[in-house]
Parts: structure tokens; C-alpha cells; sequence
């Protein structure tokens, strides 16, 4: 198989609380070099054997993916849940990676790759992947031993997210939203709309009131692909009060709770339910995206954006 068909495109990026780290690179082996020996020998078959994985890069936080069961959770998150995908990506391309001949080149400094660390019930296994210094190819070098030019993938993420071994926590597409209620004062406001497509309007008390600008013009956008900056375990003495409630056409009901550290870190926890709504294929994943939701909401509080905070919790302000 000509290696001309593979190219290396790694980017593996988590960030911890306060730095990222990532190498993103792409290069095309020479055509006349077809794949050699694997890098690291009978993993293929030993994957459900590896319990940890180390990702490192000098000068940046390292990120620490530690078995639960038959997934991972990064350790610098309190065990956070990482994204199944995306580390059976990362683990099964690892598995599949071969040399590009057995020449070798210098060695790669720490500082110009990222080295990888697997552990468990195997042998244990460490390598560089990088560039070395004047080389216009991506190479690897098994710790510890000899640099040689690689044939296969890492992994190809098409994503720019440095942290792009977490999920998002939750995606609902501005269309999606029946209905969006605040708490302010202690006094649920709320709007809702009758079909898809329908604007948003006040109920309750307020039915009738001219619906606020931002609603009146656009549809609630701040419940799309949120993304998570890290998270933590879910204090025993913090009280929920859910500040923002969201419910979907198909079914999905979110009660969100905010709180802003002193730091300025900005912190969400949640409640997720599934509400009669929609057609049996909606009801069902609604059931299971909320039962996911609460297993990860009974355990941790997430940090997200200041921006997506004050959009989710508008009625919260810079006070809380």
C-alpha cells in the first residue's frame, strides 16, 4: 500500500485550567516509501489493556486520561468523561502506525513534538511525535530509541478546539427551543412558541408584552455546541436553583444553574429531563441524552465562556 494515500494531520490538544498545548501538523511521506514494521508492536491487540494515557508537551499542562469502565475521564478534571470517538481514534491510529522504512534522523527534541505515554496492564509504551529540527517530515521515535520517519495517521480531528478530547456537553440548534424561561427575582419569565419556526413570545403575565429585541430577531442561539473549558466535582453544600430553563420540540428539558468565582470563572451545573413531546424516535433519544446529561450533572459543574455564561444567565449579570 502506497503511503502516498496517508498524511499526517495530529492534533492533540486539551487545555487544563490555565494553558493548552497542541501540535498540529500535516506532511506527505516521499512516494516511493511504503509502510515498514509497527511502531508499537501487538498493541493492536492489548488496546483494552491500556488504563492510562499521558499527553504532554513542555511547558503545558499535562492532560492524564485515566480508565472508568470501558471509557476514560481526564484526571485533571476530576475524572471528567472524555469523548469515546475520539480516544478510540487516538488509541486504535496509534495501533496502526508503521514506520516509513528504518531510516533514521535526529532526534526530536521535547519541545518540537508531543510525547505520548500509555500504560496499564501491558508493557508499558512511550514516543515522540514531532518534526525534528530541519526535517520537512513528521517522524516518531519510540522511547527510549531511534528516530524514523512514520507511515499511517495519528489522527484526524477536524476541529480547531484545543479541547477536543471532551464533547460538547450539550447542542440545541436555535430552531429546537419550545420554550425558555429565566429566574429573576425569584419569578419564572417565560417564552415559548407554538410550532417550529414560530417566533418567541411572553406567557403568563407577561402574554402579549412585545417580546424582547434579541428574540424578536433572532432565535436563542446560546444553547448551541457548548463546549467546556474544564470542570470539577459538584460541591455537597451548593444548593441548585435552576436560573434558565430550556425545553426542545423534541422533547429534551434543560434546568441550568450559574455561578461566577471570585477568580471570574464562570460555572455551570445542570438537570436534564425528557418531557412528552415529539415523535417516538425524538422521545427516545430525549430519554437517553438527559439520562447522559444528569450522570454527568450529578458529578461535576463545568466551566464555559464568560460569553456563553452571561448569554445563558442574563438575568445573573457580573453579580453572581
Amino acid at each position: 500500500m502506497s503511503a502516498t494515500r496517508f498524511a499526517l494531520f495530529l492534533v492533540l490538544a486539551l487545555a487544563g485550567a490555565t494553558g493548552a498545548f497542541w501540535l498540529s501538523m500535516q506532511r506527505t511521506l516521499p512516494r516511493d516509501t511504503d509502510f515498514g514494521p509497527p511502531v508499537l508492536p501487538g498493541l493492536a491487540g492489548e488496546l483494552p489493556l491500556v488504563d492510562r494515557i499521558t499527553l504532554s508537551a513542555r511547558g503545558e499542562p499535562r492532560v492524564t486520561l485515566v480508565r472508568r469502565g470501558s471509557a476514560f475521564g481526564v484526571a485533571e478534571f476530576g475524572g471528567f468523561p472524555a469523548d469515546r470517538r475520539r480516544v478510540h481514534e487516538l488509541l486504535t491510529a496509534l495501533a496502526d502506525l508503521h514506520f516509513a522504512g528504518r531510516a533514521t534522523g535526529p532526534p526530536i527534541a521535547a519541545e518540537q513534538g508531543i510525547r505520548i505515554d500509555l500504560s496499564g496492564r501491558l508493557t508499558p509504551r512511550s514516543l515522540l511525535v514531532g518534526a525534528p529540527a530541519g526535517a520537512d517530515t513528521a517522524a516518531v521515535q519510540v522511547l527510549p530509541g531511534e528516530t524514523s520517519g512514520i507511515a499511517g495517521h495519528i489522527a484526524t480531528i477536524e476541529t480547531d478546539s484545543v479541547r477536543w478530547l471532551i464533547s460538547p456537553l450539550f447542542d440545541v440548534q436555535p430552531d429546537e427551543v419550545a420554550r425558555l424561561s429565566y429566574l429573576v427575582n425569584g419569578a419564572s419569565l417565560e417564552l415559548a412558541r407554538p410550532a417550529v419556526g414560530a417566533p418567541l413570545s411572553w406567557t403568563g403575565a407577561r402574554a402579549g408584552q412585545p417580546t424582547p429585541a434579541a428574540l424578536a430577531t433572532s432565535p436563542p442561539s446560546q444553547f448551541e455546541q457548548l463546549d467546556i473549558l474544564g470542570a470539577r466535582p459538584l460541591g455537597t453544600n451548593r444548593r441548585f436553583v435552576a436560573e434558565t430553563v430550556v425545553e426542545t420540540f423534541q422533547g429534551l428539558r434543560l434546568e441550568l444553574a450559574g455561578h461566577r468565582d471570585a477568580d471570574g470563572t464562570c460555572w455551570l451545573s445542570l438537570r436534564a429531563s425528557a418531557v412528552p413531546a415529539g415523535a417516538d424516535d425524538d422521545a427516545e433519544h430525549a430519554r437517553r441524552l438527559a439520562e447522559k446529561l444528569n450522570t454527568i450533572g450529578s458529578e461535576y459543574e463545568m466551566a464555559i465562556r464568560s460569553e456563553r455564561f452571561d448569554r445563558l444567565f442574563p438575568a445573573l449579570g457580573d453579580g453572581r
